[in-house]
């Protein structure tokens, strides 16, 4: 693996190591600053925005100021967790589970069953302890880029080959984002037939058409090892 993929495997690893939690303070924070500025607004001008409690109706001052305290509890409660989260991104406890590579590949556009995520997590979690830390996710890595037998489980190696290139996490990669790591793993000679095999003729590619694309050439390379 060179090093620049290995910078990319470990940011690719942190995004995913308690995805979950992070995606939930996210929305949590969200939500109470949202709620917040409500109020606020309601707040200083009662006609103009006029604010409601559970029953329906009016609410009172008493009842916004309570409202806004007890959101600023939770506010700092998310927030602390939320740095405690990042500070903690580099520590030996970080690990990917199930539900964190679940949520992660939704977010990219596709939803997969139980049995699909406790089968990637099981292509790398070489202790059985049912997570996956980082040497055990630099090791599958690795195993499938040294791979020359396509004999090797690739499900969860695609999903974070096609991360490793969407810096973004957007779904959507182009011919940018990967030529640097192509070039540097397969050399100016091969560069152009691995773009063409990757991205055909198309310039960008979604995370499920990247999926897709990788499966159909493994499969080629299967049969034409096959009937050799």
């Amino acid at each position: 693996m060179i090093a620049q993929e290995e910078r990319e495997l470990r940011r690719v690893f942190d995004h995913l190591g308690s995805y979950r939690q992070k995606k939930k303070l996210v929305a949590t924070i969200a939500a109470c600053k949202e709620r917040r500025q409500r109020l606020e607004v309601g707040r200083n001008n009662p006609e103009v925005s006029p604010l409601l409690n559970e029953k329906g109706a009016k609410m009172t001052r008493d009842e916004v100021e309570d409202e806004i305290r007890k959101l600023d509890q939770t506010l700092e409660k998310a927030v602390a967790d939320q740095t405690a989260l990042q500070s903690s991104s580099s520590g030996s406890s970080r690990v990917i589970k199930n539900e964190d590579l679940y949520e992660a590949i939704k977010a990219l556009g596709k939803v997969c069953s139980k049995k699909e995520i406790s089968d990637m997590i099981w292509e790398a979690d070489e202790n059985l302890d049912g997570v996956v830390d980082w040497e055990e996710l630099r090791a599958m890595f690795n195993r499938n880029l040294l791979d020359k037998t396509e004999l090797e489980p690739a499900n969860l190696f695609n999903v974070v080959q096609f991360m490793t290139y969407d810096k973004k996490n957007c779904g959507v990669i182009t011919a940018d984002d990967t030529m640097a790591i192509l070039f540097a793993r397969y050399g100016q000679s091969q560069l152009e037939m691995r773009m063409k095999q990757l991205f055909g003729d198309s310039d960008e590619l979604s995370f499920v058409d990247y999926l897709e694309r990788v499966g159909t050439q493994r499969r080629s390379n299967v049969e034409a090892r096959a009937r050799a």
